[in-house]
């Protein structure tokens, strides 16, 4: 089981090693690599490092770069689809990677990808690093301008619109406007 990194100033994602010691991480991302064939002998220890490595880490996200598994048997898989729920439900969103045709096929089956979304099922382990990064620039962008941005509006009705600065407390009131943030960053307003 390796752990990706980027190689800097590259695209090139490669296992973290002490002989590369400037290579990128991105915090709340944890790209892990299995290689190998998963099957009922070693699912158990491969959910164990995942496990340990999720706990190591601190993710957000997971990334499970399945592109050197060259299959994958069911016990195997019955064992990855655990693992993903008992994980998703400590709050960390897990990824499947660069899956091979078979093991596609596997998941398939399963129901695994009906269970997980199209979302999470990534086509390579760059591209669920640009969709992170995508995401990530997403929760920092500036929240949603309130109702009719932008119009002249005269002074006392500027200052009920304006949005207050950011602060721990979501709902706050101002002249008789609430004001809460959502999840994903957007602010919603009513009066």
């Amino acid at each position: 089981m390796s752990v990706l990194g980027r190689k800097r100033g590259t695209t090139v994602l490669r296992p973290l090693s002490p002989e590369h010691p400037d290579d990128e991480t991105f915090d709340g991302l944890l790209i892990l690599r299995p290689e190998g064939r998963l099957f009922f002998v070693n699912a158990q220890y491969v959910a164990e490092r995942i496990k340990a490595l999720v706990t190591q880490y601190q993710p957000r996200v997971v990334a499970l770069d399945m592109s050197r598994v060259p299959d994958i048997e069911y016990s195997a898989l019955q064992a990855l689809t655990e693992g993903i729920e008992r994980t998703t439900g400590r709050g960390v969103v897990v990824w499947l990677v660069g899956l091979n045709p078979g093991v596609l096929d596997v998941v398939r089956r399963a129901g695994l990808e009906e269970r997980l979304g199209r979302e999470r099922m990534l086509f390579n382990a760059s591209a669920a690093l640009e969709r992170f990064q995508a995401l990530h620039r997403q929760r920092r962008s500036p929240p949603a301008a309130p109702p009719c941005a932008g119009l002249l509006w005269p002074r006392a009705m500027q200052a009920k619109w304006s949005p207050q600065p950011e602060s721990s407390t979501a709902g706050r009131r101002r002249s008789g406007v609430a004001r809460s943030e959502s999840s994903t960053g957007g602010i919603a307003w009513t009066q």
